[in-house]
């Protein structure tokens, strides 16, 4: 059965109704030799669904590191860290902050194009941030919340 361009298969169960679970995550979980947790996800490195090689997959721990994942926050993967994700896990890599070109203390957003204007801070903010401050320290000596701190680093340096 194919969903969202991915192949799922059913898996009957004894005594109890049939589910049905990714072809992906199946191929995950018997290369790493363990079930997957229900909010770790994985993803084809090169984009095609329908290409289940343990080379082409990678474990992330939850739907967070995804997000940064896709919004180019953290640098997408080159390989897959199945074969090494029993002994050390996910290590989340270096790049953190991701810098746009500005014109003038301006540039347009590429959804909405409307005009952005680069924050006051921004100098400041990566500095910190790349000597390894957390969002929630970051918020907090600029007075502002966590969310907005997040929405800053997205879209402002």
């Amino acid at each position: 059965m194919k969903q969202n361009g991915r192949t799922f298969r059913r898996i009957d169960r004894k005594g109890y109704a049939a589910k049905y679970d990714g072809e992906h995550r199946l191929v995950a979980e018997r290369t790493i030799g363990r079930r997957l947790k229900r909010n770790e996800v994985v993803i084809c490195l090169d984009g095609n669904n329908d290409n289940h090689a343990p080379a082409n997959l990678f474990l992330l721990p939850n739907q967070k590191e995804f997000g940064l994942l896709k919004a180019g926050s953290v640098p997408w993967p080159a390989e897959s860290n199945l074969g090494s994700y029993r002994e050390r896990g996910y290590s989340r890599p270096d790049v953190i902050v991701v810098l746009h070109e500005w014109e003038n203390n301006r540039r347009q957003n590429a959804g909405s194009k409307r005009y952005i204007t680069r924050h006051p801070h921004a100098d400041e903010i990566i500095k910190r941030r790349r000597a390894g401050a957390s969002v929630r320290q970051l918020a907090k000596d600029f007075g502002t919340s966590m969310s907005t701190m997040a929405q800053t680093i997205r879209n402002r340096l």
